[in-house]
């Protein structure tokens, strides 16, 4: 894949701005990327509504375009893409690269625990339907990479008992994707891992040779 003149859109995370991803969109602009960023409303919108508006916000980029995204910015992901292969719109999206960090793929413990308590419910916003137990794909021509963390330190543990291992927020278990290219963890929280410079070598490794691991190529 030619990565010259291709554009890295970084999509934050629930309840999150995109100024958070500001410290790595830094770091891969210092490794050579092109860096944009898409913010979103985790509580206004739901997770769908959000994807297609990632959707059209990539198809109206002059380059192709290859995504990272955190958290909840993982599943906004997916879902535009799924959205752009049923209704065609894949031009600047029909291949590309995609680096989930701490990404809830196959639902959160946490998510289902607030959307589950009355008085946390509301936390959540429209965003409180997509924290279910399912399996997700890895979209067609796409070539996913994930990053976890193992760092069982945040928030997340005062919501509810995680299994181990995990980041605080999301367990490893719960980052799976089928059809991912490569998948690796990182003595990290869920916080700060998109603060490290480890993780902003690897996602950049993987934007450029598609692999964490380009010595192994």
């Amino acid at each position: 894949m030619n990565t010259k003149s291709r554009e890295v859109v970084i999509v934050h995370g629930l309840w999150m701005h995109p100024i958070t991803m500001f410290p790595l969109a830094q770091m891969l602009r210092r490794r050579g990327h092109v860096v944009s960023f898409f913010g979103y409303s985790s509580i206004t919108r739901s997770v769908g509504e959000n994807g297609c508006h990632l959707k059209d916000f990539v198809a109206r980029r002059d380059s192709q375009v290859d995504i990272v995204a955190h958290s909840l910015g993982s599943l906004v992901t997916i879902s535009a893409l799924e959205q752009a292969a049923v209704d065609g719109n894949l031009s600047p999206i029909a291949a590309g690269r995609f680096v989930a960090i701490a990404p809830p793929f196959c639902g959160s413990k946490v998510g289902l625990t607030l959307q589950n308590t009355a008085l946390l419910k509301w936390s959540l916003g429209k965003s409180v339907d997509c924290w279910d137990t399912c399996t997700r794909h890895a979209p067609s021509g796409w070539d996913v990479g994930v990053i976890a963390g193992t760092k069982s330190f945040g928030a997340g543990r005062i919501v509810c008992a995680l299994p181990l291992p995990n980041d605080g927020t999301v367990a490893l278990s719960e980052t799976k994707i089928l059809g991912s290219k490569e998948e690796l963890r990182l003595p990290e929280t869920h916080t700060g891992i998109v603060f490290s410079a480890k993780v902003a070598d690897l996602v950049s490794l993987f934007l450029k040779h598609g692999t964490f691991y380009p010595a192994r190529l």
